[in-house]
Order: structure tokens, then C-alpha cells, then sequence
């Protein structure tokens, strides 16, 4: 039934055409050209490239700077089969819990309708949940065997599963937790341990070096580079506890060690002392994530759990991640009931497992959704959590089952209660993912929109020309002109409100200013705004000498208020524009030329959309007493554009709050 889910699923990926790529995808392709290009891992706009290795970006442009092949159609296909081996796996770890967890797992993953969605672009999230899960399942191998070879494969798949995107970090323990609590002999998991961790460390020891010397950091916990040393002295002890852990176990002298500290110890730790050790670590573990988490300088001063963020989350993403997280969530409870009253369950070792992987993984699906990213970074949870709600339901209905027919009920028909159940998740996922495939089939109007202006900029743009690009369709339209011109992004900046400021607006790291003169709402965060400073603005305009500004509009991520600002006498010429319309918005696609003697944005006129205007008043209102003197200023600058009656009571409110 695992492979059926499978099958369905390349099935759908195969009949419907892939998305149109997104910035993230000519991101990722125009750094893979820049590589191959020898310029290193820079962007389209020549900018530094860290935020992930360059492994995923070599590899999706390889097959093009070596062959010829289309590196988008390459990529297309090396997520379809990562969102096949996403279903596959996920049936992997419900398999841990029997045969039927193991297809209802898939179906679940299978009806998870943003794995569809993702699999067909050319993006990184896929194949790093892939292989994130396929860690999970090669080192729970070697945490039962002690094999080195199955050791090394796991360190080797870890290191790439973070290499691709560092979201499998959280995971890391988790096969070695299993272990502790499977009973394994210690030696046995501390000799896997150790053998991970140096074939783990082989993989990454480059990128984090190269890291360290480009940024004086260490990558994503961004301490000094210095602290790279403790890291790789704390990997260098467990690798030779590990690799002398036969030894260790044979000591004489740790044995009389070890008999002389449990002679010590209480009976009823003796009894749960693996108990103690696995669930212990795990919520160590996750308790040190979540609390390291909460300080990093995405959340900008905000609260890992909002319950504002998480609301807004959920009704954003309620169509794909409502059935399936109904499902996990009381699924979540029933392994805890499991994992409390029915040790010698068929489901138990399973539920474990997926247990301790949810409990690591669970800080960041809380960051995630904090800083306002899509579910894309928590692909990996997702599944683990369908395997663990498959285990448990299982277990639940068998016993629901069981009960029944020691009554009398369903004698003849309780064999095939779950079977059927598996059969209609089957069909439930399969018609799930093919509605989702259906309803968004078409590549939309994205498309046109880059192959027009590209076109345009071709024919009427001399090569060489400085070209510089907005907040929306940049990086789409930057691969395709990468290396014929000298490309820049100016775009928005995502900021806060804060009171204490001139205009009640502020970037974090930044010193306060008065020059804001465009808002407008940042569509995945309650508390941030996406916003231009004029000196932004002309000083990226005047530093790199760019002649055409090309400036999309019509989705939320576009922040169009800065439009109004786009004038003549504010320097900037209209000479191109074209309107995309579409089912649900119109993209606006305009070409500046600009006029850098006379750029001179009006810093008098801040132009704000009525959903941010209506934001940023509530957030002042909370503190009113400190909110008056921004509220004060923001009065004589504020224009809600385009104009909407909606913002008439904010606007009363805003006069309020400044004691008008």
C-alpha cells in the first residue's frame, strides 16, 4: 500500500505541469550559474550568498553547465522523486508501528496537498525533508546494529540533509534516543554514536570552515568563529567516546566505577534508568532548541509563541495543514495514552520513535511559524507526525476493535475494520493531492509577465546597462539576463512598529529615522511590516549607477505603496508597463528609467496601504502615553494609497492616540 501511495502520487506529479518558478527558485538557479561560472555562490545580483551551502544550487545547475540539460526541468525532477521518497519514508516510519501505520502514514502524507504543491518546483525544501527522513531511518539501523557501515551511511546522509538546508539539525539525536530506549546495548549506540558523528562532521566540517572565515561566524548559531573550536571539541569527544566505546565498556576500572554509582542510586531510577537517559535528553534537547530559538534576531522581539502569529498561521495555511494536523494532534495523544498503558502493543517501538523525533523537531515548526515562514521548512515534522498519528490510531481502533467483538460486535466484519480504514485514507490522500494538482494546474500569469519584460528589456536595453529590479518577479526576471547585465535589487526591507521612534517604525540593528516613505503589510507575520526609506532607495540607485528600475506589483509580497513615490519630478521616467491580468489579481509590471541627478524621493509623504495602517495604529494604541509623538508625526505624513474608507477609522484612531 506504501508503494501504491507512491506510485499515485508521481502519477499526479507527472499529468499536471510544474509551477512557474519562484524567486526562490531562480535564486537558487542563478547562484548555481554563478558557481559554474566560477564567481562563487553569489546571487543574480552579485550579492553573497550563505544562508544555505551551495550544494543544492551546484547541483540543480550541474546538468546545464555540464550538459546542456534545462536545469529547471532538472530540478522539477529531482523534487517530484524527493516528494515520492517524502511518502515513501514517511510509510518507512510508521512501518516501525506495523504494516497498516505504514500505509496510513503514506496516505496522510499523500493528502498533505502542500507536499504536492512543493513538488513541483524546482526548490531545496523537498529534498532536504527527504533527506532528513532518510537519516531518521538509516540511523535508527545503525543505533540497533552498532555497524559501522550503517554508521558512516547515516553521518554521510545527515551531513547532506544539512548541506541541502540545515532544517534536519533538530533531528540529530533522535535515532540514538531511540536506541537508549529500545534498550540497545550502550556500547552498541555509543559505538554508532561515535561513527555518525565523524562521517557527520567529514561532511560539514568544510562548509562550516568556509562559513567561519567569510563571516567571522559560526553558521546559524552565529556566535564568534572562535566558538567553532568548542563545537569541534565537543564532536572530537563524542567520536572517541564512541569509536572506544568497546574498550570503555571492557574497563575494569569504569566497570567498578559504574557498579559503585548504581549501588548509590535510588531503585526506581535503576528500574527507568533508560527511561530517565532517552526522554530526559530529548526534552533537554528540545527545551535548549526552543530556548535558543527564542533569541535569534528573525523574531525581532517577538514571542517564539504568539498566540496572534499562531492564529494568523493557521487560518493561512488551514486548507493544507488543517486535515492532517487534526489528525496528528489527536493522534499526538492517543501515543501518549499508548506510550503510558500498553508497552507490549505491536505499535509501541514505533510510537517511541516517532515520539522522541516530534519532541526534537517540535522547536522549530515553533520557529517556523513565529517568524512567519510557510510549512515548507517542517516538510520532514509533517511526516514524522503522520507516522506517529498513523501508529497510535492503529493501535486505538485495534483496540476499539478488540473490545467490540468480546462483546459480540462485529464479529465477522472487525478483520477488516482497519484495512478498510488504510484503503479509504488511500483514496482519501490520493483524491486530496489530485484536487489540490487540479485546481492549480495552470502555471498562472507569473510567467507571461517575466517573458514580456525580459523580452522587452532585450530589444530595448543596451547590454551592460545597470538594471536594478523591485521587491517582486526580481530574481525571475534577474536568471535570465544574469551575465549579460550588471543586475541590483532594490526592495523592500521587512520592519517592526515601535513607539519609541520618530515614525513609530523601526529595523532592528538599525538607529531610528524619519525618512520611511512606504508601508505596506508583510503577509506571513502579525507584527512586521514590508517598508522603503528614501535613503534606501537613492543611495542604492546612485552607488551602483542603474539606469532602469523594473518595479512588479500584484501580490502580496510585492509592497506596492512605494509606487506613488515612482514620479518624474521624483526622478523616475515610466517607460514600459504592462498588466498581467489573472483569477485573483492583476500583476503590474513597470520599467523606471531613472534620472540620477534628480532622484529626490518626498520624504514629507509616507505612503501606507490601509492593511498597514491598520496594523501599525493597533500597535501603537497599546501603549498610547509613548505612542503619541509618532502617532503626532505619522498625521501630517500619511497617505493611505490607494485611498479605501476602511481607513478612515484608523486614521480617527491615529489622531486619538496623538491627542488631536
Amino acid at each position: 500500500m506504501v508503494a501504491v501511495a507512491v506510485l499515485a502520487f508521481g502519477i499526479i506529479l507527472a499529468l499536471v505541469p510544474a509551477f512557474f518558478i519562484s524567486f526562490d527558485e531562480a535564486k537558487y538557479l542563478g547562484i548555481g550559474a554563478q558557481i559554474w561560472a566560477g564567481n562563487g555562490p553569489r546571487t543574480a545580483f552579485g550579492a553573497l550568498f550563505l544562508l544555505h551551502s551551495p550544494l543544492w544550487t551546484a547541483t540543480v545547475f550541474a546538468p546545464q553547465a555540464l550538459l546542456g540539460v534545462d536545469a529547471v526541468s532538472w530540478g522539477h525532477l529531482l523534487n517530484a522523486a524527493a516528494g515520492m521518497a517524502v511518502i515513501g519514508l514517511a510509510g518507512v516510519l510508521g512501518g516501525w508501528s506495523g504494516p497498516a501505520p505504514a500505509a496510513l502514514a503514506a496516505s496522510l502524507v499523500l493528502a498533505f496537498t502542500y507536499l504536492e504543491a512543493l513538488s513541483r518546483t524546482a526548490r531545496l525544501d523537498v529534498p532536504a525533508a527527504a533527506l532528513a527522513l532518510l537519516y531518521l531511518v538509516i540511523g535508527w539501523r545503525a543505533a540497533r546494529s552498532g555497524s559501522v557501515r550503517w554508521s558512516a551511511a547515516a553521518g554521510a546522509t545527515f551531513a547532506a540533509a544539512i548541506l541541502v538546508k540545515e532544517v534536519g539539525i533538530p533531528l540529530a539525536p533522535v535515532p540514538f534516543l531511540c536506541g537508549v530506549l529500545a534498550g540497545v546495548q550502550w556500547r552498541r549506540v555509543m559505538r554508532a554514536l561515535g561513527w555518525t558523528a565523524l562521517f557527520g562532521a567529514i561532511g560539514l566540517a568544510p562548509w562550516f570552515l568556509y562559513y567561519a572565515a567569510e563571516t567571522g561566524r559560526v553558521y546559524r548559531l552565529e556566535s564568534p568563529a572562535w566558538t567553532l573550536g568548542l563545537v569541534g571539541l565537543a564532536v572530537t569527544a563524542i567520536v572517541l567516546v564512541g569509536l572506544a566505546a568497546n574498550r570503555l565498556a571492557a574497563s575494569t576500572r569504569l566497570i567498578e566505577m559504574g557498579s559503585s554509582l548504581r549501588s548509590r542510586l535510588p531503585a526506581i531510577v535503576l528500574r527507568n534508568d533508560r527511561a530517565l537517559v532517552g526522554w530526559g535528553v530529548a526534552l533537554a534537547w528540545a527545551g535548549a532548541w526552543l530556548f535558543f530559538f527564542s533569541r535569534i534576531s528573525r523574531l525581532k522581539g517577538a514571542s517564539i509563541v504568539d498566540p496572534a502569529q499562531l492564529a494568523y498561521n493557521l487560518r493561512q495555511w488551514l486548507v493544507d495543514l488543517g486535515p492532517i494536523g487534526l489528525v496528528a494532534v489527536s493522534g499526538l495523544v492517543l501515543a501518549l495514552i499508548l506510550v503510558r498503558v500498553d508497552r507490549g502493543s505491536r505499535e509501541y517501538r514505533g510510537v517511541v520513535n516517532n515520539l522522541v523525533a516530534t519532541i526534537c523537531g517540535a522547536p522549530l515548526v515553533l520557529m517556523v511559524i513565529a517568524v512567519g515562514e510557510p510549512p515548507r521548512n517542517y516538510i520532514a515534522q509533517v511526516a514524522i507526525a503522520a507516522a506517529l498519528a498513523a501508529g497510535a490510531w492503529t493501535w486505538a481502533i485495534r483496540r476499539c476493535v478488540a473490545w467490540l467483538r468480546s462483546r459480540g460486535h462485529l464479529v465477522r466484519l472487525g478483520r477488516w475494520v482497519i484495512p478498510g480504514i488504510v484503503i479509504l485514507g488511500l483514496l482519501a490522500g490520493a483524491g486530496a493531492a489530485t484536487a489540490r494538482a487540479w485546481l492549480t494546474g495552470l502555471s498562472g500569469i507569473r510567467g507571461p509577465a517575466v517573458e514580456t519584460t525580459v523580452g522587452w528589456i532585450r530589444d530595448n536595453i543596451p547590454e551592460g546597462t545597470p538594471i536594478a529590479f523591485g521587491s517582486f518577479l526580481g530574481y525571475e526576471m534577474a536568471y535570465w539576463l544574469v551575465g549579460d547585465y550588471p543586475l541590483y535589487q532594490v526592495r523592500h526591507k521587512n520592519i517592526i512598529s515601535d513607539a519609541a521612534t520618530p515614525l513609530g517604525l523601526s529595523r532592528v540593528g538599525e538607529r531610528p529615522s524619519d525618512d520611511w516613505v512606504a508601508v505596506d503589510i508583510a503577509p506571513r507575520n502579525v507584527n512586521e511590516y514590508q517598508a522603503f526609506r528614501a535613503e534606501w532607495i537613492e543611495s542604492s540607485l546612485s552607488r551602483h549607477g542603474i539606469q532602469y528600475w523594473v518595479y512588479a506589483t500584484g501580490e502580496d509580497t510585492a509592497a506596492p505603496a512605494i509606487t506613488a513615490q515612482l514620479t518624474p519630478e521624483h526622478g523616475f521616467e515610466a517607460v514600459a508597463s504592462w498588466d498581467f491580468p489573472g483569477p485573483r489579481s492583476t500583476i503590474t509590471v513597470t520599467v523606471y528609467r531613472v534620472d540620477l541627478d534628480r532622484i529626490a524621493l518626498d520624504r514629507s509623504r509616507l505612503y501606507i496601504s490601509a492593511e498597514a495602517l491598520h496594523r501599525l495604529v493597533a500597535h501603537l494604541a497599546r501603549t498610547p502615553e509613548a505612542s503619541r509623538a509618532a502617532a503626532a508625526a505619522l498625521l501630517t505624513r500619511v497617505v493611505v494609497e490607494p485611498p479605501e474608507e476602511a481607513a478612515r477609522a484608523d486614521l480617527d484612531r491615529l489622531r486619538e492616540l496623538a491627542g488631536s
